[in-house]
């Protein structure tokens, strides 16, 4: 079983994963640049109401992150095996089409 990660850790991963910058984090949680910035280092801890957040940022984005990549790969091998069906459907049609014409053409050629 995976430890759990600490604040420093989620708030890394949260900046890492939506490209946010410390201030834009900060912004959205109610603190200075600084604060989050002391949060990586270990320095300071989160208030609880913060740690709350961003635990919720966290699980949100990898979680949901998770959640969206395995939707995203069943939808490509659904689309993947519609596409392939269609393929070999198309080709057998081809392939019938391209032997009643040869047997047409043999049969033309017999007749004369």
């Amino acid at each position: 079983m995976e430890k759990e990660k600490n604040s420093a850790e989620k708030v890394k991963h949260i900046l890492e994963f939506t490209g946010w910058t410390g201030g834009h984090l900060g912004h959205l949680l109610g603190v200075s640049a600084k604060t989050i910035y002391s949060w990586l280092s270990g320095e300071v801890e989160p208030e609880v109401e913060n740690a709350e957040t961003i635990n919720k940022l966290y699980y949100k984005f990898t979680d949901g992150f998770e959640l969206a990549r395995r939707e995203y790969i069943e939808g490509a091998e659904k689309s993947l095996h519609r596409k392939n069906m269609y393929e070999l459907d198309k080709n057998n049609k081809e392939s019938k089409l391209f032997w009643r014409r040869k047997s047409a053409r043999r049969r033309q050629k017999t007749e004369v």
